[in-house]
């Protein structure tokens, strides 16, 4: 199986909502712990050139799963959180 890429965007010294959101990613990551090995987690500033010339201007916080945004602009629930890391991940393997 290849590397898992998952990134939060938000600014540089992440908010509350920011924080929530990696908290809800924590907690849902929990549940597959057989892919913890795979997962490669970073947190990056949403306005950055590189996000920008990328992704477009986008809303904080927001969650990417293997280079798909899977949500913008509000603190994404474990259940959304993980049936988007069950649809992109999971399934193709």
């Amino acid at each position: 199986m290849e590397k898992i890429t998952i990134i939060t965007l938000g600014p540089e010294n992440p908010c509350a909502k920011c924080k929530k959101t990696r908290k809800n990613l924590e907690l849902m990551l929990k549940e597959f712990p057989e892919y913890k090995e795979k997962i490669d987690y970073s947190h990056k500033d949403i306005s950055s050139k590189e996000i920008v010339e990328k992704y477009g201007i986008l809303q904080g916080p927001a969650v990417i799963i293997n280079d798909i945004l899977i949500s913008q602009g509000h603190v994404p629930t474990i259940k959304k959180i993980k049936n988007a890391f069950e649809r992109l991940v999971i399934k193709k393997d």
